[in-house]
C-alpha cells in the first residue's frame, strides 16, 4: 500500500493520525477535509506527498520526512507561522511545491518570508494566498459549503470538490484553471441549492475509494449536469448533456472490449484514467473537425498517471477510432432521441430535476406526502414507499418529456445497445 486517503476513523481522540502496521512504506497521504485532525507528527520517512487541504483544525505540523516533495496546506485556517518556520529550518531538500492558499492565521512577516526564501532557493514553488484570485475565491466558496446548516447532507460533495481542486495538481491542469472550473460549479450551486441533493448522490459514488482520478471523473459528471441546468431552452439542455452520453459509450466500450477475457485486459485500477483520456482524445478530435461548436466543459487536458504504460497501451489508434465512431453516432442523433436516452437512464430523476425544475420539487414533495411515508416506518416498509415515490416521479418525468416530443420513438443503434445492456453498463 503506497497511497492512503485518510478517513475520520484513522484519527484518534487527540486529533492525531492512527498509523497502521501496513502503512510503513506509504508514499502519499491525502487527508482532505479531515476536520478532526489537529496534530500531524511522526510521519513515515517514506512519505513524498502530503495533502492536508481543508484540514481547518490543524494547529501543529511538526513532521517533515526527508524526501517530502509536495505539501498542500490549502485551507489550514488554524495553522500558525511557527510550523512554516520549522519547515524552513528543517528544509526538506526535495520539496518542490508548498501550497499556502487560504491559510488565514499565517502572518507573512519579513522574517517568515526570509525563511520561505530558503525553500524557494532550493527549487520549491511556494503558492501564496494572493497568487491567484480565483484560487482564493474558490477556497472561500468551498468553506461556505462546509458551514452550511445541512452540511452533513453535502459532506461527499465538499470532499469531492476539494479533492478535485487540490490533489496532485502538479500532474494535472494548472490550479488556476481548476479554480475557474470549480467557481463555475459553485456559483450554480449557490444560486440553485436544490441541486445539492442529486449532486451529493453523484459525489458519494466518486469518493468511495482513494483513486486520485475518481474526483476528476465525478467533477466532470456533476459539472455537465449543472451546466445543462443553467439553460432554459430544452434543446440546449440536451446538447449540454451530450458529453455524458459519449462518456457512457466509452465506459461500455471499456467494459465490453478492454476488460473481457484476454491476455492483456485493462485493470480496473486504471479504468478511470483510460476512460477520461479517451474522452479527452475524442473531444479534441471532434472539436478540431468542427463537429461541435465549442469545447465541452471540464474536459481535463492532463490527468495524474496518464503516462503509465498500463494506461497508454490501451490508447492506441484502433481503440480511439472505435470510441470516436461511437461519439460521432451519438452526435448525429436528434434531440428527441437524446432525450429518450436520459428518460430511460438509471439516474433519470436528475434529468427530471434539470429539465422541469419548476414542477419537479412539487411532484417529489406531493408524492412523498401521498405515499404516507413516515420516520416510524420499518426499513422494508420505508424502502417500498421510497420506490412508490420514485415511480410517481418517473411517471411524471415521462409525461412531461412526451409533452415536448409526442412521438418519441426508438434511438439509433449506438445508444440503444447501451440501454439494452443496462445491467452491464456503469451509471451515466
Amino acid at each position: 500500500m503506497t497511497v492512503i486517503s485518510l478517513r475520520s476513523e484513522d484519527i484518534d481522540s487527540q486529533g492525531r493520525i492512527k498509523f497502521k502496521a501496513d502503512w510503513k512504506n506509504i508514499t502519499s497521504i491525502y487527508a482532505t477535509n479531515q476536520t478532526t485532525l489537529k496534530i500531524v507528527d511522526n510521519l513515515p520517512h517514506s512519505l513524498t506527498r502530503l495533502s492536508l487541504a481543508g484540514c481547518s483544525e490543524i494547529i501543529k505540523l511538526d513532521s517533515f520526512p526527508p524526501d517530502l516533495e509536495a505539501l498542500d496546506l490549502f485551507g489550514c485556517t488554524n495553522l500558525s507561522s511557527l510550523s512554516l518556520t520549522s519547515l524552513a529550518q528543517k528544509s526538506p531538500t526535495k520539496l518542490g511545491i508548498l501550497n499556502l492558499s487560504n491559510c488565514e492565521k499565517i502572518e507573512f512577516t519579513e522574517e517568515l518570508k526570509r525563511d520561505l526564501q530558503v525553500l524557494e532557493r532550493n527549487g520549491c514553488k511556494v503558492i501564496y494566498p494572493k497568487d491567484n484570485r480565483n484560487i482564493a475565491e474558490a477556497g472561500l466558496k468551498l468553506a461556505r459549503i462546509a458551514n452550511m446548516e445541512n452540511k452533513s447532507a453535502v459532506i461527499n460533495t465538499r470532499l469531492l470538490l476539494s479533492r478535485y481542486f487540490t490533489e496532485l495538481v502538479e500532474e494535472r491542469d494548472r490550479q488556476g484553471l481548476l479554480a475557474e472550473n470549480l467557481l463555475t460549479v459553485l456559483n450554480i450551486l449557490e444560486t440553485n441549492p436544490q441541486h445539492f441533493s442529486w449532486v451529493e448522490e453523484i459525489a458519494t459514488i466518486f469518493v468511495g475509494d482513494g483513486c486520485i482520478n475518481q474526483p476528476v471523473a465525478g467533477f466532470f459528471e456533476i459539472a455537465t449536469w449543472l451546466i445543462a441546468s443553467s439553460y432554459e431552452d430544452h434543446q440546449k439542455k440536451i446538447e449540454a448533456l451530450t458529453p455524458l452520453m459519449v462518456m457512457s459509450a466509452i465506459i461500455y466500450f471499456i467494459k465490453s472490449e478492454l476488460q473481457k477475457d484476454q491476455e492483456e485486459k485493462l485493470s480496473p485500477s486504471y479504468e478511470v484514467e483510460v476512460g477520461m483520456l479517451m474522452l479527452k482524445a475524442v473531444h479534441n478530435r471532434i472539436l478540431d473537425e468542427g463537429k461541435i461548436k465549442s469545447p465541452w466543459f471540464a474536459i481535463p487536458q492532463k490527468i495524474a498517471y496518464e503516462n503509465r504504460d498500463e494506461v497508454q497501451k490501451f490508447l492506441n489508434t484502433e481503440n480511439l477510432d472505435k470510441v470516436y465512431s461511437l461519439a460521432t453516432n451519438i452526435l448525429k442523433q436528434s434531440t428527441r432521441e437524446k432525450t429518450q436516452f436520459f428518460e430511460n437512464a438509471k439516474n433519470a430523476h436528475m434529468w427530471g430535476a434539470i429539465a422541469f425544475p419548476e414542477v419537479f420539487e412539487d411532484v417529489k414533495n406531493s408524492a412523498g406526502r401521498n405515499s404516507g411515508m413516515s420516520e416510524a416506518d420499518s426499513p422494508n416498509t420505508f424502502k417500498k414507499r421510497v420506490v412508490d415515490v420514485e415511480d410517481i416521479i418517473m411517471n411524471k418525468i415521462m409525461e412531461l418529456t412526451r409533452s415536448i416530443f409526442p412521438s418519441l420513438q426508438v434511438v439509433v443503434k449506438a445508444t440503444k445497445s447501451l440501454m439494452d445492456k443496462e445491467d452491464e453498463m456503469e451509471r451515466i
